[in-house]
């Protein structure tokens, strides 16, 4: 089966061509809309899937034969790109937890597949340009909502992506070429009315407004460093600077608002407009980071940072979720190994090289006003030592959208002489589709077991227990590596058990799938907290195997993650049976009190709780000190409680 643009060769096929090219720009366009509003695989993981799905379309759209023909030109671009995929494909094998690596190795492979696609699109310069309007609107529209709700409300900008850093970094990947490629008309002695010089002052304004808003320092440093670059370029190639003014003049601008309204929202929750110390967070995500690697010098796996950060956090660092490194070579290094770091370090040089060897060419020249994209990208990279640039899903597609712009060449046709027969690139493809069903299936457990938005046939198997329970053995049947459907399964028959307590089938069941889904998962905490709550209500005849009382188990469960508080919940009310007050009083002075400022952003709810529980025992011992710094501290959580925000599409 050929696709639309398989019948490129011949004059007839030049208009089924464009059909392609027209298909593709509106599926990179829908798949950037839809990425912006993907808020983890915890929240909304269809989303995940529809932009994949929509990716998979694109190459689709393209065909086989066009994108082989591609890797001629292009060989070193089209090489790495599938080195990655291919890579993440495999390591994702020898995660230390399948749940956590497969949808963020999808999230990965986002940059190199959006890569692939933008290659074919800056072949046709229609549809080159149609794609960078659609994206430079959508960028410029939210820029200006965002500008004017910091205005307004004295709001942080960051809607409707959740991280303001991530925002500010979109933000200033769309202005920095749009700039660039102004400066270059200017230069080149092209006609521009006042108007169109009025509009691109005022947009880029509007844009720096934003990135003000989002009070991401390294951002506000990487606009003036690009207006430093390009002063220093107009000296070296003696051109007029004045073009360059109204740009400072637009950036002077937007930080003296952002300043005014700083001073104008004292009381509120604006802050950062002024430089603090996050080195000192970072270096200690990046000191626990590199003891990680230590221990795992092969790589824990895609996203598995998180998942063994707990153990190797250092009380210094209290201020992040623990989610990310801030420093993606590094996360890159841990997770991945020296492979996937070598991958991402390859790109930025092949960036840096590529910015080189184009910086040097005449303003007038088509090629140099390619240097924006590479002052962008190298920005971008340069910000990845600070922040998660690379794990962010809209960011991974416009970076691989700018590179393949980048390194395309207008020159260079397809070539003709790659013979790659159809059937094998129908295959990769066909190989790309076989994963997203595999992330299909992932998106139908989450809305099954964990009631996240999935499709209708979801919410009617929830409906039901029998239904949940022939979900779970087809999903495992169907991947038997995911630890969410077994734990589903052993819950469903604990359950069951309740219903009929004297089942011995129903008992040892449950208890064998407890133990499949320790085996499968073992990083999984909910687990073990189950297997103690069904120890509890079903005793064993005898002792309890070595490692299966209930202080093991839940400590286990908190040597992955101290913070649990399900487990932390159920220990306590463990130690107060038995009467173990001292040990129940030692959990939450010694392990839990020193991360209550982590907790906070966790479970609000139960932080309330221990520190009421620790102000009793305060109170009891006749410990007045302990009593006022518990006061002190609980003060200083509750204000600095997040406020609720207005989301981008409200307005009251």
């Amino acid at each position: 089966m050929r696709s639309l643009s398989d019948l490129q060769s011949s004059p007839a096929g030049a208009r089924p061509q464009r059909t392609a090219s027209v298909v593709t720009v509106g599926l990179l366009a829908a798949a950037f809309l839809m990425s912006l509003v993907f808020y983890g695989t915890g929240a909304n993981l269809f989303v995940l899937c529809l932009v994949v799905a929509t990716l998979l379309t694109a190459l689709v759209a393209i065909g086989p034969t066009r994108l082989f023909e591609l890797a001629g030109p292009y060989r070193f671009g089209f090489a790495v790109a599938l080195a990655m995929l291919s890579y993440v494909a495999v390591a994702y094998r020898f995660s230390l937890s399948a749940d956590n690596s497969f949808v963020a190795s999808w999230v990965l492979s986002c940059g190199p597949i959006a890569f692939l696609c933008g290659l074919h699109v800056a072949g046709s310069p229609r549809a080159r340009r149609n794609l960078i309007l659609v994206i430079v609107a959508v960028v410029v529209l939210f820029a200006a909502n965002s500008a004017l709700r910091f205005v307004v409300f004295g709001e942080r900008a960051h809607q409707p992506m959740l991280d303001p850093n991530n925002y500010a970094t979109l933000l200033y990947l769309v202005w920095i070429p749009i700039v660039h490629w102004h400066l270059c008309r200017e230069w080149s002695g092209s006609r521009i009315s006042a108007k169109e010089r009025i509009a691109m002052f005022f947009g880029a304004f509007v844009v720096v407004l934003a990135i003000v808003a989002t009070q991401s320092r390294t951002a506000m440093l990487i606009v003036v460093g690009a207006l430093f670059v390009w002063l220093i370029t107009a000296v070296w190639k003696r051109v007029s600077v004045k073009p360059l003014l109204g740009y400072a003049i637009a950036t002077g601008l937007a930080w003296l608002v952002g300043v005014a309204v700083s001073a104008a929202n004292l009381d509120s929750s604006l802050k950062g407009l002024e430089f603090g110390n996050g080195v000192a967070v970072r270096r200690e995500l990046i000191s626990s980071a590199l003891s990680m690697f230590a221990q795992h010098p092969l790589g824990v796996g895609v996203f598995c940072f998180p998942m063994l950060y707990p153990r190797y956090r250092s009380l210094l660092e209290q201020d992040t979720l623990g989610l990310f490194v801030h420093n993606d070579y590094v996360q890159f290094l841990v997770e991945g190994g020296v492979p996937l770091l070598l991958l991402l370090l390859l790109f930025v040089g092949s960036v840096c090289r590529r910015g080189l060897q184009i910086v040097g060419r005449h303003p007038n020249s088509a090629e140099y006003r390619k240097f924006g994209l590479a002052l962008a990208l190298m920005a971008a990279s340069a910000h990845a030592l600070v922040n998660f640039v690379f794990y962010t899903l809209p960011l991974l597609i416009v970076i691989g959208l700018m590179t393949a712009l980048l390194f395309s060449n207008d020159a260079s046709a397809a070539d003709r002489n790659v013979r790659i027969r159809p059937a094998i690139g129908m295959a990769v493809i066909g190989a790309g589709w076989v994963m997203w069903l595999y992330l299909l299936l992932d998106v139908a457990t989450a809305g099954v077991f964990q009631n996240q938005t999935s499709f209708g046939i979801a919410s009617y198997v929830r409906a039901d227990q029998g239904r949940m329970f022939e979900y779970a053995r087809f999903a495992q049947m169907l991947n038997g590596n995911r630890g969410i459907p077994v734990l589903g399964e052993a819950i469903l028959l604990y359950r069951a058990a309740q219903a009929e307590p004297d089942s011995a089938f129903l008992k040892q069941e449950a208890y064998e799938k407890f133990h499949q889904a320790i085996l499968v998962d073992p990083a999984n905490t909910l687990a073990y907290v189950r297997l103690s709550q069904f120890l509890d209500d079903f005793p064993m005849q005898g002792e309890r195997p070595k490692g299966e009382s209930d202080e093991e188990l839940l400590t286990t469960a908190l040597s992955f993650d101290p913070l649990c508080v399900p487990c932390i919940d159920q220990l306590l009310v463990h130690y107060a049976a038995i009467g173990r007050d001292d040990e129940r009083y030692a959990l939450l002075r010694e392990k839990t009190y020193p991360w209550m400022t982590v907790l906070r952003k966790k479970d609000p709810e139960a932080t309330d709780r221990y520190i009421e529980i620790l102000k009793a025992h305060a109170q009891q011992t006749g410990d007045a000190g302990f009593a006022e710094e518990l006061e002190r501290m609980h003060a200083a959580l509750v204000s600095s409680a997040p406020q609720p925000e207005k989301y981008w599409f409200y307005w009251h």
